[in-house]
C-alpha cells in the first residue's frame, strides 16, 4: 500500500488514488476509479433547476464509496460531506480516509446511508 512507500504529504492526492487502486487490483478485487465520471443530481431551489455533482476519488466494488483527505483532523464537514456523496450516488458504505495520519488505518472512518 502507498503508506508503505511514502509518509504523509509525500505524493499528491492523484497519485494515492492510483497506488491504491494498482494496490487493490493487485489483490484480485475489483476497483473502479472515476477520473472523469461524476455523479449528478438535479435540485430544485427556488423555482430554479440546480445542476449538482461530485467527483467519487474511488468506488470500490461499485459498493464502497471512498472519499480520500489530507487535513490535520477529520473534522463534522467531512462526515456531512460523506453523507451527501452516498446519497448522490445511492451508494449505503463509505470510507473517509485521511491520508495525513502516521498509519492510514489511523485515519480510516466507515460511514453509512441509511442502514
Amino acid at each position: 500500500m502507498p503508506e508503505k512507500s511514502q509518509g504523509p504529504g509525500g505524493w499528491p492526492p492523484a497519485t494515492i488514488i492510483l497506488t491504491m487502486a494498482i494496490s487493490l487490483n493487485v489483490s484480485m478485487l475489483s476497483c473502479f476509479i472515476l477520473s472523469a465520471q461524476r455523479f449528478r443530481s438535479t435540485v430544485d431551489y427556488k423555482d430554479i433547476r440546480l445542476n449538482i455533482g461530485f467527483r467519487a476519488d474511488i468506488i470500490f466494488q461499485d459498493k464502497v464509496l471512498i472519499e480520500l483527505k489530507s487535513v490535520y483532523k477529520l473534522l463534522s464537514i467531512h462526515h456531512k460531506q460523506m453523507l451527501t456523496y452516498l446519497k448522490l450516488s445511492n451508494l449505503k458504505l463509505g470510507l473517509l480516509i485521511n491520508l495525513n495520519t502516521a498509519l492510514i488505518k489511523d485515519g480510516i472512518k466507515k460511514i453509512v446511508n441509511d442502514l
